[in-house]
């Protein structure tokens, strides 16, 4: 046990990402083979989880339960969670400890039941009981899905379960950059090409109307957010647009870590509901 040796790979990772960005755009450039460019996806994925390693990581696997100072539930894709640990040394250097959990939610709940008795985690992510939401003023989305609007956060509950992450998704800002980047990237270099063969082919003339048809789609896609769990603070504004079939899509605008600001569509079956729930938030 060693609470003073720690690693910093954010560095390095950055760099690995940034390298295997650029290795992708130059083969791409290479063989022309635009279907190459959707392996950016994975350095964005990458970008997300560099994006949480805010503090050194802790190298040693044992460590005082004394010296935990913070516990963070991440719930993942494909089953893939994990716990964020602060640890605090007794000198009072901070350091992370990721705990990764993969044997399915059994297992994820015995661990989360750990931390909740160890008083690191106050509020079962999960809320297998469904007490969190209970006897809250809720305003119906759907036949399952509800809207509430708690003292400090904005909750979209599924069957009235407390949502299990707050994903702010500022990661759709970085989504945003890279694809706009690249599908200018791909632009210009199928422009650059076409001229210098100095011959115009019908597959060139499809291939530029296709991305000429991309190019203003991450405008209208990527400053979406999938949170179920909106700080109130951060919210700029609320409104709502009409949908198809009579539905009414109430729509949350608000801060990111990025410039961008991230917008969450609601889509209510009833108009009445999504007009009750907007006033709320005012």
């Amino acid at each position: 046990m060693d609470l003073n040796k720690t690693a910093d790979y954010k560095k390095l990772q950055l760099f690995v990402n940034v390298l295997f960005t650029l290795s992708i755009l130059i083969m791409v450039i290479i063989t022309g083979f635009y279907p190459l460019a959707l392996l950016v996806f994975v350095a964005i994925w990458n970008l997300k989880n560099i994006k949480r390693q805010t503090l050194p990581t802790l190298v040693s696997n044992c460590f005082p339960i004394k010296n935990i100072s913070n516990a963070k539930f991440i719930a993942g894709k494909l089953g893939f969670s994990q716990i964020d640990l602060t640890i605090t040394n007794d000198e009072g250097k901070q350091m992370m400890k990721v705990l990764k959990l993969y044997d399915g939610k059994e297992e994820i709940l015995k661990a989360i039941g750990i931390f909740k008795n160890l008083g690191l985690i106050n509020d079962n992510p999960l809320d297998i009981n469904k007490t969190i939401l209970l006897n809250r003023e809720s305003f119906k989305i759907n036949d399952s899905e509800s809207l509430y609007v708690l003292e400090n956060e904005v909750v979209i509950s599924k069957d009235g379960l407390y949502p299990e992450k707050s994903e702010y998704a500022s990661v759709n800002n970085v989504i945003f950059l890279f694809v706009q980047l690249l599908l200018t990237t791909s632009i210009l270099i199928k422009i650059y090409l076409m001229i210098e063969k100095e011959k115009l082919l019908f597959a060139d003339i499809v291939v530029l109307i296709i991305l000429a048809f991309l190019f203003p789609m991450p405008f209208k896609y990527f400053n979406k957010s999938t949170a179920d769990l909106i700080d109130r603070d951060l919210i700029l504004r609320s409104y709502t647009e009409e949908a198809k079939k009579g539905k009414t899509i109430l729509v949350i605008e608000f801060k990111s870590d990025w410039k961008f600001p991230l917008k969450r569509k609601i889509q209510f079956d009833d108009a009445e509901s999504a007009k009750k729930a907007m006033e709320a938030l005012k």
